[in-house]
């Protein structure tokens, strides 16, 4: 059962007027370590994890959150102020860690997410162990995309057109909202789902999900490397890789270079491979389910 949402201030001295906000999934099944989900460039935590929140619950106690500036995690300082780094967004989560009072958590980080999710593998002397880390959709470096393009092109469209567009703001931001949704699944998928597409589209114009902080988050993910350093991530801590073939909005070939540097990671074995980048929105959650169960749940590897 999940809590509302909440949120908690961070740290001033870090994040001049910045509050986080969060979902807590408690679990009745036992007590096994909380797995944080992290979500991507855009999304809503809060949000986009709910439905396979509300099943992982079943086995574990499950923690989501928004990114800072985005949906229910504010910023009061003015827009012109606002900066970030990927390593900020690392900090954010273990800072929420703590204040709930975990020292040691599992991760699961989704696209912008798998990155915070290795920077955070990466941070010297992290104040809370990660256990397990799934990374979904991701990549080690500025990812090789169609998404940017598209969407930039789109917002560039909408600036020059003006006051000659003469749709509605509320007919703008679906146009926007559906150039982006688009490449987060494949056509197949979209024409077999409809439902399920036409909620996504409906949940990401109806959350905050300011244009000025995904631009931020952009130029965050232009400045992300860590190719050298995942070589230094131990190989008692457990990688499990979710990557679909048929992913243009982070290519398929960028989990490769995970796949090298961190070599006892290990790439999810899925009913059939070409799905797109939105993963969790393929197959049944319950397979999600028993897959992030079994990963979790088995022994850690010694040094």
């Amino acid at each position: 059962m999940a809590d509302s949402v909440q949120t908690q201030k961070l740290s001033s001295k870090r994040n001049e007027g910045q509050t986080i906000g969060y979902r807590v999934y408690r679990s009745k099944g036992g007590a096994r370590t909380p797995l944080f989900l992290i979500q991507g460039m855009s999304a809503v935590g809060t949000v986009d994890w709910h439905d396979l929140a509300s099943v992982l619950v079943k086995d574990r106690t499950v923690v989501t959150l928004d990114n800072r500036d985005m949906h229910d995690s504010g910023w009061t300082i003015p827009d012109d102020k606002k900066s970030f780094s990927l390593q900020d967004m690392a900090d954010d989560v273990v800072e929420l860690a703590q204040y709930l009072g975990f020292t040691e958590i599992d991760i699961c980080g989704h696209s912008m997410g798998g990155m915070i999710a290795q920077t955070l593998l990466v941070t010297p002397n992290c104040p809370v162990k990660i256990r397990h880390v799934i990374l979904g959709a991701t990549c080690a470096k500025a990812p090789r995309s169609d998404l940017g393009i598209a969407v930039a092109t789109e917002m560039k469209k909408q600036a020059q057109s003006g006051s000659s567009d003469k749709r509605t703001p509320a007919e703008r931001k679906r146009q926007l909202t559906e150039v982006f949704m688009k490449y987060c699944y494949d056509p197949e998928w979209i024409k077999q789902n409809p439902g399920l597409y036409e909620r996504r589209v409906q949940e990401s114009i109806g959350t905050r999900r300011p244009a000025r902080t995904v631009a931020l988050q952009q130029r965050a993910i232009g400045k992300y490397d860590v190719r050298q350093k995942l070589g230094s991530i131990p190989t008692s801590l457990p990688v499990l890789v979710i990557h679909g073939g048929q992913d243009v909005a982070v290519y398929p070939a960028e989990k490769d270079d995970i796949l090298k540097s961190i070599k006892h990671a290990k790439l999810a074995e899925c009913p059939r491979m070409d799905f797109g980048h939105n993963w969790y929105d393929y197959f049944d959650l319950e397979f999600w389910r028993s897959t992030i169960a079994a990963f979790l749940d088995a022994p850690q590897l010694k040094l």
